[in-house]
């Protein structure tokens, strides 16, 4: 049952995973990089977590709160595994703003990092990993039942779960109801609130979830008929529901009255995108990508600063398709204010914010606010290519390439790229392709 539920979660993405799977094969490298505000974590082919950058809250989970990846020598051997315990092997991640998320191999979730509103679902409000008593066993697994978990979602201040059942479950920060269970309640802070007193999130009879994205405060969830719905905070209609009205903090707004997302005739939902952000994205069967949401620095990339979702004459097939250079995507993923996407020519190509070069392009210039797309490909060396791209909720994008290698570029103050410094890069065109060096992860001695 699970791994048939797996499969289906993951179907949009089948050549990516098959992609990571080659790598490992032949390089023994990462198998996927995620990122959070100002850190980021591999996850390697053998299972071991590594994560650089920021770490006021422990978020890197090795101990301590100091920064890794802001000066030389940080990184390669210096740079300890993630100590999920004793033979414990990670086969997913998820990063908050400033929190950090692990799929184990037999399906529970290990969190640590910030845990201000509960993120980290082990009842308190007390963050982990700034000690290094802290980790390994004695990092409690969160409390969900006893369902396995099929893959993980975190947000802003909010984690979700995705079991195999097709079920969802979220925790954390609630002030929009991201949580979807019709109150503003946190949840995860207190020991009453998780196993069985966490309810499965209501949408609709018969609803199976097979992916979950979750923004900085609001969720999104794919179900296995399509159709897409949303609920949590609603500014500038990131829910594209039409209006500026939240949904899930009140009860009698979830199940089946909750609309789904309007895309357009035949429009079918292949993958979901939002991360830490204020907008989504979903990438459609036939190749295109429509977002909606919060546009100011045409992340939306329609070629305006037009907000998208929050009148209804903008949704169906009003909502234009990002103009993609007559190519098709086959990947969408979602930051703070910039959206990557991965061509069928095995391009990368990003719109939205770009103060931080976050876009790749060798420049500082936004792209996707302002009519005829300018979306130059982003340069990641000579025969590479990526195989997924991670935009991340603050200012910076990490991509795993086809030889397992992990490449970043972007706002950099916190050694969030991990080359040993912390200056920006990617906002000069000698910046990028070959002279942006692959990421050291070689394991500890």
């Amino acid at each position: 049952m699970f791994r048939h539920s797996l499969l289906l979660l993951l179907a949009a993405c089948a050549d990516t995973r098959s992609a990571q799977t080659d790598a490992c094969a032949l390089h023994k490298g990462a198998r996927d990089v995620q990122v959070g505000q100002f850190h980021s974590c591999a996850l390697l082919c053998d299972g071991s977590v590594r994560c650089w950058g920021d770490n006021s809250f422990g978020q890197l989970g090795l101990g301590d709160r100091e920064t890794r990846g802001d000066a030389p020598g940080e990184l390669g051997p210096a740079l300890p595994a993630v100590d999920l315990g004793v033979a414990q092997r990670a086969i997913g991640l998820a990063l908050g703003t400033s929190h950090s998320c692990a799929l184990l191999e037999h399906g529970a979730v290990k969190c640590w990092g910030a845990n201000a509103s509960g993120e980290l679902g082990l009842g308190d409000r007390i963050e982990r990993g700034s000690e290094r008593r802290q980790m390994g066993d004695a990092l409690a697994e969160v409390a969900l039942g006893s369902a396995r978990v099929a893959a993980i979602a975190a947000g802003g201040s909010h984690t979700c779960a995705l079991f195999d059942s097709g079920k969802l479950k979220c925790w954390g920060a609630n002030y929009s109801g991201e949580l979807g269970l019709g109150d503003t309640a946190v949840r995860g802070d207190d020991a009453d609130d998780m196993g069985s007193a966490l309810g499965y999130i209501d949408l609709g009879a018969a609803a199976v979830v097979v992916q979950v994205v979750a923004g900085q405060n609001h969720t999104c969830a794919r179900l296995q008929d399509g159709r897409v719905k949303c609920w949590g905070d609603n500014g500038a209609g990131r829910l594209g529901l039409g209006d500026a009205a939240k949904r899930g903090d009140a009860a009698g707004e979830m199940g089946d009255a909750l609309p789904a997302l309007a895309l357009g005739r035949e429009a079918r939902v292949e993958h979901l995108a939002a991360h830490g952000g204020s907008h989504s994205c979903a990438l459609l069967r036939d190749g295109r990508v429509k977002c909606w949401g919060e546009n100011n620095f045409g992340a939306l990339g329609v070629g305006d600063a037009r907000n998208r979702g929050a009148d209804p004459t903008q949704l169906g097939d009003a909502l234009p398709s990002v103009e993609l250079a007559g190519l098709r995507a086959t990947s969408i993923e979602a930051g703070s204010a910039v959206t990557c996407t991965i061509l069928s020519d095995r391009s990368t190509r990003c719109w939205g914010y770009n103060q931080y070069a976050a876009l790749g392009t060798g420049d500082t210039r936004n792209r996707g606010d302002t009519p005829g797309n300018d979306l130059s490909a982003v340069q990641l060396g000579a025969n590479r290519y990526a195989i997924a791209v991670r935009p991340s909720s603050g200012n910076h994008t990490c991509a795993l390439l086809d030889d397992g290698s992990i490449k970043c570029w972007g706002g950099n103050g916190q050694g969030q790229l991990g080359q040993g410094h912390g200056d920006t890069l990617g906002d000069d065109p000698s910046e990028m392709g070959d002279s942006l060096s692959p990421l050291d992860l070689r394991a500890t001695p």
